[in-house]
């Protein structure tokens, strides 16, 4: 394509359906003589054409010639090549023809986009493994770095290997140049009872020298715990814990459980559903109010006593099914199991549709009617985020953002609910005559 300019000392672009013209003034300056600068030497792709002239609507070219800094659109313009996957895109410089002439190019680079963990799962049966998965690199990406060390402070400064006296303190470094593998084992440094960390990026490299190099932002940081005693893997994915409680203290200076207004007590449904869609997709701009504002201005989240399906008993709140309703109103497609059963795998109570979706990094809305003494409660949405086992009761646990679950004395929010394979089948058993029967996922 640049062949085509060899040399432009006289240029002529006619108007024809409303194109520029443009002609040559013979004794203009050569711009091929003009110092030409980029702000940044990289930018991150975007999935769409980058012009550095007007990113953000902000001008980081500068073209200088003999000392003076020369104006956009008198004295030249600007257009890109190659310019939209990750690789060297060429940024050209032309002449306007009137007080400059000719043309000259400069090349910059557009870096991959941040990548993500999808999973993080540790297996003690392999002497302290654990293992990770993350999202294929965009086009044009050549391999992947992961960062992983026990300390999260010393990580989550570092952008490479950091060495150490103290084993705590030390951050290791993979790179993974296979861009189509996207998930790895780490058992060399791991053991038993130990807490790691751990973010990647994807990087692109001109020549596959260290510096020509240039790296995506990294991942936000996930950790895993290897259990000092354990026969299963264990999962632990990102969840942000939302609350359906308003925390306003009342007069005996408590935090009850406030009915009033969209936001409690009966929006575990879309607060449940705020939970993933703010740690899977990273849609911090959908709030649980908002959320719960969409349902009730479409029909889907009910007043009890008026309008509320049979198999709602008369309570307020919303199906399982409008859930996926509310989550294709977004955008995102969603997949329903209505009936969950466990299952035994060496010798260990599991729930295998719940273990495929965290293994393929989904959070799980779950819906259930029990308590956690096991007897039958109300209807009510919950996420799960993890699971790890426990070896004295040989059963898998299950990790719990549960929207309803505060101190009231403090306004504290609970994390820390976990619940046994047998119970949560249980609970989720009580369901089935409801409305809120089943798990919940996204695609």
């Amino acid at each position: 394509m640049f062949g085509s300019f060899k040399k432009v000392c006289a240029v002529l672009l006619t108007a024809a359906a409303g194109c520029l013209v443009m002609s040559v003034n013979a004794a203009a300056a050569s711009i091929e003589d003009a110092d030409i600068s980029i702000k940044y030497k990289s930018y991150t792709y975007t999935g769409k054409n980058i012009r550095p002239d007007s990113r953000n609507g902000i001008d980081d070219v500068t073209v200088k010639l003999d000392g003076d800094t020369l104006k956009k659109g008198s004295d030249y313009f600007i257009t890109c090549f190659n310019s939209r996957n990750v690789g060297v895109a060429k940024l050209m410089v032309i002449g306007s023809g009137k007080t400059v002439s000719g043309y000259t190019t400069k090349e910059f680079i557009i870096k991959p986009e941040k990548n993500e963990i999808t999973s993080i799962t540790a297996d003690r049966k392999s002497g302290g493994r654990f293992s990770i998965t993350w999202n294929k690199g965009t086009i044009g990406t050549v391999g992947y770095q992961v960062l992983y060390s026990m300390n999260e402070k010393a990580l989550k400064s570092a952008s490479n290997a950091v060495d150490s006296d103290d084993p705590s303190k030390r951050v290791y470094s993979w790179i993974q140049k296979d861009v189509e593998d996207t998930s790895e084992n780490f058992s060399k440094v791991p053991v038993k009872g130990q807490t790691w960390f751990v973010k990647i990026r994807s990087f692109y490299t001109l020549d596959g020298k260290v510096t020509s190099t240039k790296y995506g932002n990294y991942s936000d940081i996930k950790s895993v715990h290897i259990p000092a005693n354990s026969t299963e893997d264990s999962l632990l994915l990102y969840c942000p814990y939302i609350t359906q409680y308003k925390t306003e203290k009342n007069a005996e200076g408590k935090y009850p459980y406030n009915s009033e207004g969209f936001d409690a007590p009966k929006g575990c449904g879309p607060t449940s559903l705020a939970m993933i869609l703010q740690g899977e997709k990273g849609r911090t701009d959908l709030t649980k109010t908002q959320l719960v504002t969409d349902m009730y201005t479409h029909g889907w989240f009910y007043n009890g006593w008026v309008n509320a399906p049979v198999s709602m008993v008369k309570e307020d709140g919303c199906e399982i099914d409008d859930l996926l309703r509310l989550a294709a109103y977004y955008g995102y497609g969603a997949n329903i199991d209505y009936f969950v059963s466990t299952g035994v795998k060496n010798g260990v109570t599991t729930v295998p549709d719940i273990d495929k979706c965290l293994s393929n990094g989904h959070l799980v809305l779950v819906g259930q009617a029990g308590s956690s003494d096991g007897t039958e409660g109300s209807q009510h949405f919950m996420v799960i985020y993890g699971r790890y086992y426990d070896w004295k009761k040989n059963e898998n646990v299950y990790l719990i953002a549960n929207p309803a679950h505060i101190d009231h004395d403090t306004g504290e929010i609970q994390t820390n609910l976990a619940w046994g394979a047998k119970l949560l089948v249980n609970n989720m058993g009580y369901a089935y005559k409801y409305s809120v029967r089943g798990i919940l996922w996204l695609d």
